[in-house]
């Protein structure tokens, strides 16, 4: 019930969307680029860090563009 847990809630289904985007593209590139370059102790942790940096703002503004007019639009549709 604290803010943080309810915002995590409500990005949850963008969450889910956007995470095989971000792990295909960005951490891809980040293992491609650094998994010669530094012991996998110092890139994997970098990685995960900087990949859920990345993926939670992505999924707020999907959550805020996409989710919610299309939860206002199928409320319209049934309503209908």
């Amino acid at each position: 019930s604290c803010a943080p847990m309810r915002a995590l809630g409500r990005i949850s289904f963008s969450l889910y969307l956007t995470h095989f985007l971000v792990l295909g593209t960005f951490s891809c590139w980040f293992y491609i680029r650094f998994e010669s370059q530094l012991p996998r102790s110092v890139w994997a942790p970098a990685d995960l860090l900087l990949s859920t940096a990345l993926l939670i703002p992505i999924a707020y503004v999907f959550e805020r563009a996409i989710d919610r007019n299309g939860i206002r639009f199928a409320k319209w549709f049934v309503n209908r």
